[in-house]
């Protein structure tokens, strides 16, 4: 997998004296949110990007299947994740930054599927896609739900296109941004009915491994520096330069 390197130097604002350590955080292949081929990597990999540049830290940022990402961080291998779901689990050894992002989640279908669906009950008897290792496949698991995994949801899209699965679970922006730019899955770009209404709005997070041994550091320097950059319009500045808006 190539790298998107993304090289930060800059005095800090907020500290004194100046950090120096060098971050090395991973992230996935979710667009708009994240992305290799994006701008600056996408406006959340951007909003962390330059929150870190304020906190005094320079950054490289690594683009990896999910699950392989997880592992590595726990692992101590990396310092931290780049946009990541809270759940107990992580939390045993990630330490969470201030809120970054929301990301509204919907189930989406082959236009004209006949199963009926009123509710969440109604999916229980069919195979939902999602992506392998998320926060989303923990939660279906364990509400009953029957999932089928992959490493990326260019190839959830192929199976659902090709009525392999029955559904899919994917944030409402990455699907419409997904369908409108990728052109492998241009086929697929009027096959798709969403069901309404939402399934959930998740919380997008920086997190940073507890193995790090500044790690409460690097979190409270993050939110003193993301706590200025929205009071100051810095924030709503980069969203806007990526199309985007909270």
């Amino acid at each position: 997998m190539r790298r998107y390197w993304i090289a930060c130097a800059a005095f800090c604002t907020l500290c004194t004296p100046a950090i120096s350590e060098t971050l090395r955080l991973l992230t996935v292949e979710y667009p708009p949110y994240f992305g290799e081929s994006l701008e600056n990597g996408g406006f959340v990999t951007d909003v962390v990007q330059e929150t870190l540049i304020r906190a005094g830290y320079e950054v490289e940022i690594q683009f990896l299947p999910w699950r392989r990402a997880l592992a590595i961080v726990q692992a101590g291998e990396a310092d931290g994740i780049v946009g990541a779901y809270f759940t107990e689990e992580r939390s045993e050894y990630l330490n969470y930054t201030d809120l970054v992002a929301l990301n509204e989640e919907v189930f989406i279908r082959v236009q004209g599927d006949k199963f009926p669906y009123q509710s969440l009950t109604d999916l229980k008897d069919h195979v939902v896609g999602v992506l392998d290792g998320s926060a989303q496949h923990e939660d279906l698991v364990a509400q009953g739900f029957q999932t089928n995994t992959s490493t990326s949801f260019k190839q959830i899209f192929m199976k659902l296109g090709a009525e392999r699965i029955d559904a899919m679970l994917i944030g409402r922006a990455v699907m419409n941004h997904m369908l409108a730019n990728n052109q492998e899955l241009a086929p697929l770009r009027n096959a798709f009915e969403t069901l309404e209404p939402a399934y959930s709005v998740g919380e997008f997070y920086t997190t940073i491994s507890k193995k790090n041994p500044n790690a409460d550091q690097i979190v409270a320097a993050f939110n003193a520096a993301l706590a200025q950059m929205r009071a100051d319009g810095s924030f709503e500045a980069i969203l806007a330069r990526h199309g985007q808006s909270s």
